[in-house]
Formats: C-alpha cells, structure tokens, sequence
C-alpha cells in the first residue's frame, strides 16, 4: 500500500510539473499595423477559414488566404504585402526535438501567396536539433517542454530580427533566411 501512494505522489508531482501550454481558444484573430490596416484570422464551423489584411478604412480587402494562423506567432510589413507565420498549424509554436530535417518551421506569404517554407535545415545545421551551435544545447535542455522533448520556438523568433526592405530573416548564432 505504501508503495502504491508513493508511486501515485510521484506520477502527481511529475504531472504538475510539466510546462503544459494549451492551444489557443481564440478563433478569431485582429491586429492592427502602425500603418493602420488590419490583419484579420478567423476559424469558424462553416469552413469560412482564412486571414484577410483590410485597407486603412477597413473596407476593402487588399489580400485574403486560406490559411488560419491561430496557434502561431507572426510578423507583418508595415504595408501589409509580407506576411510571415512561424510555426505549425497544428502543434503551434511548439516543436519536437526529433523532427525531421524538411520540417517547415516558418511560411512566408506575399500578399496571400505562399512564397517560401522555411525548413528546419535551412536554419539549423544537419542531424540533431540545434546541433553545432553554440551555447544552444544547454539552452534546448531549460526550454524543453517536460515528458516529451517539444521546444517553444517562441525564443528562436525572438532571436530573429526581419528586414522587409532586405527580404531577409536573420537569426542570431544560425543562418540567415532570404524570401
């Protein structure tokens, strides 16, 4: 019996303490440029998914898409035409640590257009997961999601400064992505 209560103590305590993030509630999606136009993301029922970037007015629709971007993290030029969504549709921001080389990490659009998928080896090198960078093994053990080898790729775009002028995504420590 005492055995059976320590192993369920143990089993409560390794539950409690993984970092679980659950996926967004929000179907809907509004952000608003310096510029004024509105980026707009919406999941419904009815299949009317899709993201649309309306003039300043609020009116017209400059672009549409069907993707969704719930879930994801995103950067957008100040004249709405580049649109770029870091992550996965289906797990979010998060990725598993075995994932294979030509997973797409990153989707870039040009005015609703799919223009690039960045992949995971055209930003980390070959083999394992942040393999050969420095200071990033120790990094990928603290923010590794616990029980399951997932990593929030929030951090990687935080490391990444865009240039909309240039057409590039610069990742500090890694490589540098042109679109």
């Amino acid at each position: 019996m005492k055995a059976l209560f320590i192993l369920i103590f143990f089993f409560c305590n390794e539950v409690l303490a993984m970092k679980f993030i659950p996926p967004s509630s929000e179907n809907n999606i509004d952000h608003t440029t310096p510029s004024g136009l509105l980026l707009t993301s919406k999941m419904e029922s009815n299949s009317e998914n899709g993201t649309l970037l309306y003039d300043k007015d609020k009116k017209n629709v400059l672009w549409k898409m069907d993707e969704f971007i719930g879930k994801r993290s995103f950067d957008l030029s100040d004249n709405g035409n580049i649109l770029i969504v870091y992550g996965d549709p289906n797990t979010g921001m998060h990725f598993s640590t075995h994932m294979t080389d030509d997973e797409v990490l990153i989707k870039i659009f040009e005015k609703g257009k799919l223009i690039k998928e960045v992949k995971k080896l055209d930003i980390f090198s070959k083999g394992s997961f942040f393999s050969k960078v420095p200071g990033y093994k120790s990094w990928i053990k603290k923010k590794s999601v616990k029980g399951g080898d997932w990593v929030s790729l929030y951090e990687l775009k935080e490391d990444a400064s865009v240039d909309f002028n240039k057409r590039r995504i610069k990742f500090n420590r890694l490589k540098t992505v042109s679109f």
